[in-house]
């Protein structure tokens, strides 16, 4: 079984501004704060969305790879390991950045810190770009469980 945990460090950012809007909120004069609401609704929204993304977990769950960030396990994916066409070890850009979000050039990006990646190509499907430290390991993952969902095929293992 496979399961491995990147830390990242942008959720630090998040929290920092959750807290100086509550700070803001509590120092502003009484004729201002009208907007003291707003901003401690932002201020929980930037606290609840840093506990979303300080990491991000990629575990096999059987026929599925599982990806999560966490610990506040809002946003992830599945990947069925059948509809994998192919994969390979990768690099994403700073212009691509950190998160979850859909490109027209690469497709999905799902990435914490860093810029070591695994590119898997779906079948019918963009490609999804996982960001890990372990690249090889998630790799050899891939190798094994394509090996068992297409034993009669060669495979689409990177040299």
């Amino acid at each position: 079984m496979y399961q491995h945990t990147q830390y990242g460090y942008w959720h630090l950012l998040l929290i920092a501004g959750g807290v100086l809007m509550f700070i803001v909120s509590q120092d502003l004069p009484p004729e201002e704060r009208v907007g003291t609401p707003f901003l401690i609704a932002g201020g929980v929204i930037l606290v609840v969305i840093s506990l979303a993304f300080q990491h991000l977990t990629i575990r096999d769950e059987g026929d599925v790879l599982a990806v999560r960030f966490g610990p506040l396990p809002l946003f992830g994916i599945t990947i069925r390991y059948a509809d994998i066409e192919s994969f390979e070890r990768g690099k994403t850009s700073i212009l691509e950045g950190w998160g979850m979000h859909w490109g027209p050039r690469h497709g999905w990006t799902i990435n914490i810190w860093g810029f070591d990646c695994v590119v898997i190509r779906l079948k019918g499907r963009s490609p999804i770009r996982l960001g890990t430290d372990d690249p090889e390991g998630l790799c050899n993952l891939l190798q094994m469980k394509l090996l068992l969902v297409r034993p009669h095929e060669q495979t689409p293992f990177p040299a």
